[in-house]
């Protein structure tokens, strides 16, 4: 092989490793447009992306005549609001309002309600109502605030939890043995307890499951009785 001769086969050569290159960054460019991405939801992520709006109705009388036990009420319905994606709205001595949950603040040993003395709170789905005990927790506002997130977590869907050596009826949430459940909001409690004032994660959880549940799946009803479907807004 003569010099010239040698010359072109090291061009050609050259020209070949080119083209080898171009070749495979081609490929790889090829393969990376067209790589398979996951269409899937992260439901924890998008479900921030809207709010439940939920309608509340009060009486003034009741809020006058217990200003330190609504005021902790107010507080459970922002804590809660900020921790789930609840919008919520009150309207005071409106007498319909479609959609809605009533709060009364009351004396529920009353002849009205006539409960027994231990019952400090109750959610009644099937008048879409959140009774409190407000004769006897104005005088005690951690109480107060206490049973008020319990009350309003089971209006969101939260079911009571127990601890693993506990006996419940079905469908309260049972802890991993060594789990303190007393220390759970929505542990069911008689008079002397309910001073928890912390959402732990586990029922954030629910709460909000139910109301991604209910915005995903609006032909659900997670507790709301006819008549109070709450209302899907986009934020």
């Amino acid at each position: 092989m003569n010099r010239g001769d040698l010359m072109r086969w090291n061009a050609i050569c050259v020209v070949l490793a080119l083209w080898g290159l171009l070749g495979c960054n081609a490929c790889d460019t090829k393969q990376e447009r067209g790589a398979v991405k996951s269409n899937a939801i992260d439901l924890a992520t998008e479900e921030d992306k809207f709010y439940v709006n939920v309608n509340f109705k009060v009486y003034s009388e009741q809020i006058e005549h217990y200003p330190a036990t609504w005021e902790k009420v107010q507080a459970a319905l922002e804590e809660w609001s900020n921790m789930t994606p609840m919008r919520y709205i009150v309207f005071e001595d409106i007498d319909y309002i479609p959609q809605s949950i009533t709060i009364h603040l009351d004396d529920l040993s009353s002849p009205r309600w006539g409960f027994p003395d231990q019952y400090l709170g109750m959610w009644r789905p099937d008048e879409s109502t959140i009774l409190l005990d407000a004769d006897f927790l104005e005088t005690d506002p951690t109480k107060a605030y206490s049973v008020a997130l319990h009350e309003i977590g089971h209006m969101l869907g939260v079911p009571h939890v127990i601890g693993f050596y506990e006996v419940g009826p079905t469908g309260f949430v049972i802890l991993p043995e060594g789990e303190d459940a007393f220390g759970y909001v929505m542990y069911p409690r008689g008079v002397d307890g309910y001073n928890q004032a912390i959402l732990s994660d586990l029922e954030i959880m629910f709460a909000r499951h139910h109301l991604m549940h209910y915005i995903t799946r609006p032909d659900v009803n997670f507790g709301i009785v006819d008549g109070c479907e709450l209302e899907v807004d986009s934020r």
